[in-house]
Order: structure tokens, then sequence, then C-alpha cells
């Protein structure tokens, strides 16, 4: 068996020896090289990249929970408009049959002070509805 000492001396007398060291100080400057400079930059920009896209992603964040933040908040005031929207389409239904029940009881003459009865309560129960309107108009031709 050839140990490593003696395979290291077989290589070193095939090996080149490379240019001698005045030769390469003259090609290989001790300054930094322009290939060198060139990764350093690299790795410079790759790190101010890294710092922009950390920000970028920092206000992208913040934009995202106030928006998110804004739209709950409108929500809760828009379905409280929708359950307001709807009780009031709610109360226009039930003042519309109470006035057409009311309307078909005024076409018989013993009836006349229920119908009052009927349009006052209306006009007492529902006063934002169009029935409500309706029955004053009503209330001044009866």
């Amino acid at each position: 068996m050839i140990d490593d000492a003696k395979i290291e001396s077989i290589l070193k007398r095939y090996r080149p020896s490379g240019p001698p060291k005045e030769l390469k100080e003259q090609i290989f400057p001790p300054e930094k090289t322009k290939a060198i400079s060139f990764l350093q930059t690299y790795k410079d920009k790759k790190t101010h990249w890294i710092r922009y896209a950390t920000i970028a992603a920092s206000i992208t964040i913040v934009t995202s929970c106030f928006v998110l933040w804004h739209i709950q908040e409108r929500s809760d005031e828009t379905h409280f408009s929708i359950v307001e929207i709807e009780r009031k389409i709610s109360e226009s239904g039930k003042a519309a049959r109470l006035l057409a029940a009311a309307d078909l009881l005024a076409q018989y003459p013993d009836h006349k002070d229920i119908v009052r009865q009927q349009y006052s309560y209306i006009i007492d129960m529902y006063p934002q509805t169009t029935s409500a309107a309706q029955v004053k108009l009503k209330m001044k031709n009866f």
C-alpha cells in the first residue's frame, strides 16, 4: 500500500508549479479586482433588495390590516342598514294590507266608523309609509 506522503510527492512532480510570485502580482494585483468588486456589489444589491422587499411586505401587511378593519366596520353599518330596510319593507307591507282591508270595508256604509279607526291606526302606527300618505288624502275626502 502507498501512503499519503508518497502520493503527494508523486503528484508534485507532475503538477504545474504556476507562475513566479512577481508575475503573479503583476497579473493579479493585491488590491481588489473588478471581478471581486462586482461580486461584492452584487451581494450589496442583493442585500438592498431584501431590505426593500421587507419594507414592501410590511407596508402591504399594514395596508391590508387597515382595509380589512375598514371593511369590517362598514359591514356592521351595512348589516344594520339591511335590517332597517327589511323592517321598513315589512311595515309598509302591513300598512298596505290594513289599507286594502279598510278600503274593502269602506264599500259598506254601516262600517264607516271601523274604517275611520283603521285609517287612524295606519296613520299612528305606520306614519312613514306610502299607505299612511294615502290614508291622509282619503281622510280629507271621507
